[in-house]
């Protein structure tokens, strides 16, 4: 593996955070760089990195809970 599982949570962490501040410039950086980095990896570490990265973006991503008038 080329980077860390840590790396890969932290550029989950931060796509969340661009997200969240609604910075989509920022956003589509951190996936180009996923991107890049996924295709440098061996196929056996593809899918644990990429649920790292999702791990990482699922526990910073801050979505709106819909409330429906009771």
């Amino acid at each position: 593996m080329l980077n860390s599982l840590d790396v890969y949570k932290e550029v989950g962490e931060r796509a969340a955070k661009a997200m969240n501040q609604k910075d989509l410039s920022l956003y589509e950086r951190e996936k180009r760089w996923l991107s890049t980095a996924l295709s440098m990896e061996a196929d056996a570490y593809r899918i644990e990195a990429r649920a790292a990265y999702d791990q990482g973006f699922k526990d910073v991503r801050n979505v709106p809970q819909i409330t429906y008038f009771r």
